[in-house]
């Protein structure tokens, strides 16, 4: 998937991130809007030694999403 499209369209967040600091982690969701589609996020961070490292990335273009290129009808 090619992501460099949304490199400088500002992510949405569709909750508040989630520090969870028994596990010492950071879990961010959003999406980046816009043509030709949407992308959902999920981003998970570790502190590790006082610094946020990333331990896990999902991304998704949800159903019913346009694919690049295709002709949508509105």
């Amino acid at each position: 998937m090619d992501l460099s499209a949304v490199s400088v369209v500002t992510p949405q967040l569709t909750e508040r991130p989630v520090l969870n600091r028994e596990k010492g982690t950071l879990n961010i969701k959003g999406y980046f809007p816009g043509p030709p589609v949407r992308i959902d996020f999920e981003v998970l961070y570790q502190s590790v030694r006082g610094r946020w490292r990333l331990f896990g990335l999902s991304v998704q273009v949800p159903r019913g999403s346009a694919n690049p290129g295709e002709v949508t009808e509105e």
